[in-house]
């Protein structure tokens, strides 16, 4: 399995084979005041090869203090890509997903964002929640 893309966002979800994502790409959350909350989503684009078709799959997202520490979980879901007719022998598909969630942090963090396919860790994006002056209060 090929992880296509990994992308911290505002805002996403995934209609029809797309992803539609608002404020995407970032790598810190700045905040006026501890705790915050921020509203997030994480977007996965996995390209699922000809001989991962037509079996179940475990796909977790998690978020990871800089310790290693659990922080959050995310998401957990499980797929299953077919065949459709007329797809050449060999060629991979793309799986599409959008997890969409609320931050909450008590303090500046160092944190990471996970994700495992069938219980192996395959991509991971590192990204801050830090304090900063005049920012607006997240939600």
């Amino acid at each position: 399995m090929d992880v296509e893309f990994l992308m911290l966002a505002d805002g996403a979800e995934a209609v029809n084979g797309k992803v539609y994502v608002l404020g995407g790409g970032w790598n810190n959350i700045g905040v006026a005041a501890f705790p915050a909350e921020h509203r997030m989503s994480v977007v996965v684009g996995l390209g699922v090869g000809w001989n991962e078709t037509s079996e179940r799959h475990n796909l977790v997202l998690n978020i990871f203090t800089a310790d290693g520490d659990l922080f959050m979980e995310v998401a957990k879901a499980q797929f299953e890509m077919g065949r459709p007719a007329g797809l050449k022998a060999g060629e991979s598909q793309r799986l599409m997903m959008a997890a969409n969630c609320v931050l909450k942090a008590e303090k500046p963090e160092e944190l990471q964002v996970v994700l495992a396919v069938d219980g192996s860790d395959v991509r991971s994006i590192p990204f801050k929640v830090t304090k900063v002056m005049g920012a607006p209060q997240a939600i």
